[in-house]
């Protein structure tokens, strides 16, 4: 699971003293591709099947010796006749009375779980096709393009203060191996995996903040919201692990915090998260 506004209008960090820019691109891209390799692992390595062996041709079944002949048997004694047995005497038992058949009391049925309704996608937000054509994405004109993979995509803020946000959509064939049905076993699942990336990165303050499934109205994923530190910066980020079919869709986004995320920054994460389609 697991599974902006900061895109529209992106925080500066407010410090009288300078203090280095956190590289959140390539720290995201670092998690991601950790993360993958993690999922990656995973997968079971097919074996080979054994080839038969041949079949060993059946021995000669040896002639069958010969059969003695049968002794006589004795006369069998006299069997005594048996005795009459009496007849019981049949005794009426009474008719029992027909039972009132109770009535069914009529159940209540449960009502449907609603589907969540479909974030709508503004009419002026372009769509993104992945290089393999996996998946796509819809996203703001506040955002630009900064890098590619086959399988990947990350945005950032248009603007001198594009390094404050990253947005990144990594998808991996086969992924879906270390999820279950268990969807409280899957969120506890992200956690942990993000966690050990981290800490095997060497970053500090790894904490979490909100965990959960993430519902959309076609996917269903889990998130991880969690805090860090990247070059002594407060760092927010927010991940969703979503399975489809054998596969998974890593949504991850991170800021660096001068302040709270806002409803608006939530919305346009959600809408960009609904947006996802798996070809």
């Amino acid at each position: 699971m697991k599974k902006l506004g900061l895109l529209l209008s992106v925080l500066v960090l407010v410090s009288c003293a300078p203090q280095p820019t956190p590289d959140l691109k390539a720290t995201e891209t670092a998690i991601a591709h950790n993360v993958l390799a993690t999922l990656t692992a995973q997968a079971p390595t097919p074996t080979l099947t054994p080839k038969a062996t041949n079949t060993p041709e059946p021995t000669n079944t040896p002639e069958p010796t010969s059969t003695p002949e049968p002794t006589s048997t004795p006369k069998p004694t006299s069997t005594p006749v048996a005795t009459s047995t009496p007849t019981a005497t049949s005794t009426p038992t009474a008719t029992p009375k027909p039972t009132a058949t109770p009535t069914p009391t009529a159940t209540a049925t449960p009502e449907p779980t609603a589907t969540p309704e479909a974030t709508a996608t503004p009419e002026e937000w372009q769509v993104y096709e992945s290089l393999d054509g996996n998946f796509t994405l819809a996203y703001p004109s506040s955002l630009e393009i900064q890098e590619e993979g086959v399988n990947s995509v990350t945005l950032q803020p248009l603007g001198p203060n594009m390094e404050m946000a990253t947005l990144r959509v990594s998808f991996l064939k086969g992924g879906a191996i270390l999820f279950g049905k268990d969807d409280e076993e899957n969120v506890r699942i992200t956690a942990i995996e993000l966690a050990e990336t981290i800490e095997s990165m060497g970053l500090e303050g790894f904490k979490v903040m909100d965990k959960g499934v993430w519902k959309g109205s076609v996917y269903k994923g889990y998130f991880c919201e969690y805090a860090i530190y990247i070059a002594d910066s407060p760092v927010y980020a927010r991940v969703v692990m979503i399975p489809v079919a054998d596969n998974v869709v890593m949504f991850s986004y991170s800021r660096v915090l001068s302040e709270d995320l806002t409803a608006e920054d939530y919305e346009t994460i959600e809408t960009m998260l609904e947006s996802i389609r798996v070809k």
